[in-house]
């Protein structure tokens, strides 16, 4: 299941103890672990069971761009959207984490001009 992280937790894996800090995407296969992690606040899951796992795609109004635009769950997915409409993948979404809105919107205006994908957004000082 994948969980959205909501407060500090920390996941073993491998052997290993990860730190995972809020914010973070994680997949939990116990679905035991995940539910203990559910009840307990520190996680809520991204879909709900019934939906996990199948393609979706949404129309959303964005706030930030002042317009609506499309969400997908993956890329086999794109085909659920209309031809020519802006689409944004969960990847994409996650690039963004730390953007003002100006430099959300700046973005936008790129992807829709070039009709690409996002792949990765530096702040300034990052190498």
């Amino acid at each position: 299941m994948r969980l959205y992280v909501l407060k500090s937790i920390k996941l073993k894996k491998a052997g290993r103890v990860f730190d995972v800090s809020p914010g973070a995407i994680v997949e939990i296969e116990k679905p035991e672990k995940a539910k203990t992690l559910i009840n307990s606040g520190h996680v809520r899951p991204l879909l709900s069971p019934d939906i996990a796992g199948k393609l979706q795609a949404a129309r959303i109004f964005s706030k930030i761009l002042d317009e609506e635009v499309w969400i997908a769950t993956h890329p086999e997915a794109l085909f659920l959207v209309p031809e020519g409409a802006i689409v944004y993948l969960p990847e994409e979404i996650r690039n963004l984490k730390g953007a003002t809105p100006e430099e959300i919107r700046t973005i936008h205006k790129i992807k829709v001009e070039l009709g690409g994908k996002l792949i990765a957004v530096k702040q300034k000082g990052e190498g």
